[in-house]
């Protein structure tokens, strides 16, 4: 490998993931992701996974297969789309979107949880 194909390498490797999306699919969710989310995207289906089985232990209907995207953009915020039903995205502006909340990061945990609820509501 010659000096200029490492620099070159260096230089443009963030920019060739920047862009890339990686998906994981359970029986019931479809999780779109930035790769470089790949962690937290494992970690939000956990608990999504668990919020759902919970409700459905105790009654609760919901979709079939919910679509859930994590997608780095100019705003930190979580959403369940009413347009799309079974559908939940979490935007971030910056990885430390992802930290704790004591730590400068968003309550994300609690908001997969609530925009859950939002599916239950709208499936009655």
């Amino acid at each position: 490998m010659n000096i200029l194909t490492i620099f070159l390498l260096l230089i443009f490797g963030s920019t060739l993931l920047n862009g890339q999306t990686g998906k994981i699919e359970t029986m019931h969710f479809k999780v779109k992701y930035d790769i470089e989310a790949e962690e937290y995207a494992k970690a939000s289906l956990k608990v999504l996974e668990l919020a759902r089985t919970i409700a459905i232990r105790n009654g609760y209907n919901l979709p079939d297969k919910v679509n859930f995207t994590i997608k780095n953009t100019d705003r930190s915020v979580l959403y369940f789309d009413r347009r799309r039903l079974k559908s939940i995205t979490l935007e971030y502006k910056t990885m430390d979107s992802f930290n704790s909340p004591g730590n400068g990061g968003k309550n994300n945990i609690y908001g997969l949880c609530h925009e859950l609820g939002h599916l239950i509501l709208d499936k009655k």
